[in-house]
C-alpha cells in the first residue's frame, strides 16, 4: 500500500483567534441543547414514570433527551455563529459516547456490577487495541510485516470496533503526522502536538481536515473494510458485547457498556495519548525534532499497548517493534513475533541492533554540541 498523492496539501484550519471563538460559542450551544434535553427528559421521566426513580428506564430517557437536543442545537444553529470549520458528527460522536459511558456507566458499574461485564470489557479493550495497533498502524501504515488476507481483516474488523475511523482517513493522517517529522513547514501534521496538549490529543478531530484522497491504493482487505466500515463499527463494536453478555449471563446492557461505550471510550483516550503525551512527557534518546518521546508515564499503564516508546518508532517507523529493548513492554511486538512462529506473519522489518547504536551515537554527539 501507498500513497500516491502530494503530501503538501495544507489542513483546512481556522486561526487561533476564531478557533478560540468557535469552541467558546459551540460549547455554550452543547450547554443550553444538554440542559434543555435534561430538563425534558426529567419531565418525560416524571410524567411516564410516576416519579424520579434513577431506574435504568429513567437514565435512559435523560441520557437520550439531552444527547439528542445538544445535538439538534448545536447541528441546527452553529453554522450561524461561527466560520463553519468546525467536524460537527466527530464532535457529537464524541460527547455521546462520552456522556451515554459516563452516565450509563456509572449507574451500570454500582447498580449492576458484574465480574463478567469486567472481564468483556478488558477482552474487548485488548482484542481492538491490537486492531488498531498491530493493524492500521504497523501493518497497514508503515507495512511493518505481512499476513494473510483473512488476518488483515480480522485485524481491520477489530479496528473498526474501536470507532476510530476507517482504515484509509487512518493511515492518510499517520503518514501526514510522519511526513512533517523533516518537513513541518510544508507538510502539516494533523495532530501537532505544537498547537498544545489538548489539541494534539483530541482537539484536532474537532475541526475539518483534508480527507483521503481517492488515489490510495488500498489493499483488497482495506477496501472491503472501508466499503463496510460503518456496518462493521456498529455490528462489533457495540452489537457484539451486547449479544456476547446476552448469550452468555443475560445482561445485554451491561455487556453493552463495559465492552461497548466505556471500552471505546478508554481506547479512544488511550490512542490520543500517543499523540499528545507521548509527544510531550518522556526521553529523547535520538534527538528527534518532532518532540516524540519515549514516555515512561503511560508506562505506568499497560493500556498502551506498546504504542508509548514513541521516540523509538519516530526514529525507526517501519519496524514492527516501538519497543527495542527486553524490558520495553511492547505487547503489539509479541503477538505480531509469535504469529510469525506459527507462519501467521512473515517479512518482519526489524532495524539491525547497529542502525539503532548510530543512531543513539549520533543523537547524543548532536546533544553534546548543543551544549545540552
Amino acid at each position: 500500500m501507498k500513497i500516491m498523492t502530494n503530501l503538501a496539501t495544507e489542513n483546512i484550519v481556522a486561526g487561533p483567534l476564531r478557533e478560540k471563538i468557535d469552541i467558546i460559542v459551540l460549547c455554550s450551544l452543547h450547554v443550553l441543547g444538554l440542559t434543555i434535553g435534561m430538563a425534558l427528559g426529567l419531565t418525560a421521566e416524571w410524567i411516564l414514570f410516576d416519579g424520579i426513580e434513577g431506574g435504568i428506564i429513567s437514565t435512559a430517557v435523560i441520557t437520550i433527551c439531552s444527547v439528542f437536543f445538544g445535538l439538534i442545537l448545536t447541528t441546527r444553529y452553529y453554522c450561524q455563529f461561527t466560520s463553519q470549520v468546525l467536524e460537527l458528527f466527530n464532535i457529537n460522536l464524541i460527547v455521546a459516547v462520552h456522556l451515554i459511558a459516563i452516565v450509563g456507566g456509572s449507574y451500570y458499574m454500582i447498580a449492576h456490577f458484574a465480574w463478567q461485564n469486567i472481564a468483556l470489557g478488558v477482552a474487548m479493550f485488548i482484542i481492538c487495541g491490537h486492531g488498531i495497533t498491530a493493524g492500521y498502524h504497523r501493518l497497514f501504515t508503515h507495512r511493518s510485516y505481512k499476513t494473510f488476507p483473512w488476518i488483515e481483516k480480522l485485524l481491520l474488523i477489530a479496528a473498526a470496533a474501536s470507532v476510530q475511523g476507517n482504515v484509509k482517513q487512518w493511515l492518510y493522517d499517520h503518514h501526514l503526522h510522519h511526513g512533517s517529522d523533516n518537513r513541518p513547514s510544508v507538510v502539516k501534521d494533523p495532530y501537532d502536538i505544537r498547537r498544545g496538549l489538548l489539541y494534539a490529543h483530541f482537539g484536532w478531530l474537532f475541526w475539518k481536515r483534508k480527507l483521503a484522497p481517492d488515489n490510495i491504493i488500498l489493499s483488497q482487505s482495506a477496501a472491503w473494510q472501508v466499503k463496510y466500515y460503518g456496518w462493521l463499527m456498529i455490528g462489533f463494536g457495540f452489537g457484539l458485547p451486547g449479544l456476547i453478555a446476552w448469550l452468555l449471563w443475560n445482561d445485554p446492557l451491561g455487556g453493552l457498556m463495559a465492552g461497548g461505550f466505556i471500552r471505546v471510550v478508554l481506547e479512544w483516550h488511550a490512542t490520543w495519548c500517543i499523540n499528545s503525551v507521548a509527544h510531550k512527557f518522556g526521553t529523547n534518546p535520538f534527538n528527534r525534532p518532532d518532540q516524540s518521546q519515549n514516555s515512561f508515564i503511560l508506562c505506568i499503564v499497560l493500556l498502551f499497548l506498546g504504542e508509548m516508546w514513541h521516540n523509538n518508532h519516530h526514529e525507526f517507523p517501519p519496524d514492527y517493534r516501538s519497543g527495542f529493548s527486553w524490558w520495553q513492554f511492547d505487547s503489539t511486538k509479541w503477538l505480531i513475533w509469535t504469529m510469525s512462529k506459527f507462519g501467521l506473519t512473515w517479512d518482519l522489518k526489524k532495524t539491525p541492533r547497529w542502525k539503532i547504536k548510530r543512531a543513539l551515537k549520533r543523537a547524543k554527539g548532536q546533544s553534546l554540541s548543543l551544549g545540552c
